[in-house]
């Protein structure tokens, strides 16, 4: 199941982080396991991440994990290989 869009209220996420894994048609479990990569609100605010998390397991019968650490280097890696995917996307 792919993410088509992101309905975030009172969460801070990067654009475009979101609008990559959209794009690349990025499954779900995907996308939960690496929400650390799209938030962005200041450091001592609380991260809801592990409760979307949890929630999806219980809903889906799953044991997801998170993958990814928050962090600058983590979310410029993650836009430099969605963009080499997205072109090699393009030119097929």
């Amino acid at each position: 199941m792919a993410v088509l869009g992101f309905n975030l209220m009172g969460v801070r996420y990067r654009h475009e982080v979101c609008e990559a894994w959209i794009r690349q048609y990025a499954h779900i479990e995907e996308v939960l396991q690496n929400l650390a990569l799209a938030n962005f609100d200041p450091e001592f605010y609380k991260s809801y991440n592990q409760e979307v998390i949890d929630s999806y397991n219980q809903q889906m019968g799953r044991s997801l994990k998170p993958k990814a650490k928050r962090g600058l280097n983590s979310v410029t890696e993650m836009l430099r290989q969605a963009r080499t995917r997205m072109g090699k996307i393009e030119t097929i």
